[in-house]
């Protein structure tokens, strides 16, 4: 129960007993359950008679069932991994756009333009404009800021519906077996 429910009431030792009620079985075969408030409210009464119980929130919870053996050398190989091939593929795509759009003559014609001298190697616009690629994208992404109340990234605002639509799809789309 103290999984999945907040419990409340004036007996500190029946608020315990009842979080430790068992609700399910873990079953091997599904990798997500979901529970009913019915459910719990039946689990509770079996155990203790002659309570009155309100209920707040929402109507199903769904369960995640994640019974993990990889030990954690694995998962930070994994992340390492991921991370790299992610690192490799926004660069990629990086200069591909530059390639695209001609950047390199773009930084030419700027730099002609603001100190009226042609050159082949504009490296003072180009190290600022890399630098500024950089900065401009921790910035967007909140990791400058003020130490206190920290406001979510548009990444973790992204992965929240993300995670959301996933948990609504399982909900609306369960096999009941």
């Amino acid at each position: 129960m103290k999984d999945i429910a907040d419990v409340y009431c004036e007996d500190v030792n029946l608020q315990k007993a009842i979080l430790d009620i068992k609700l399910i079985k873990t079953p091997n075969d599904k990798k997500f359950v979901k529970i009913s408030v019915l459910e719990v409210i039946k689990k509770i009464e079996a155990e203790y008679k002659n309570l009155t119980i309100s209920t707040f929130g929402v109507d199903e919870v769904l369960v995640d069932i994640n019974i993990s053996d990889s030990n954690k050398f694995v998962q930070l190989i994994k992340v390492f991994l991921i991370s790299l091939i992610l690192f490799i593929g926004a660069g990629l795509a990086i200069i591909n756009f530059h390639a695209d759009v001609n950047m390199e003559k773009s930084h030419k014609i700027i730099y002609y333009l603001i100190t009226g001298k042609k050159t082949d190697k504009p490296l003072t616009l180009q190290i600022s404009y890399s630098l500024g690629i950089g900065i401009g994208m921790a910035i967007f992404l909140n990791q400058f800021g003020k130490k206190g109340k920290k406001e979510p990234s548009p990444l973790e605002i992204e992965m929240y519906k993300y995670k959301k639509d996933i948990d609504d799809y399982k909900m609306n789309n369960k096999n009941e077996d």
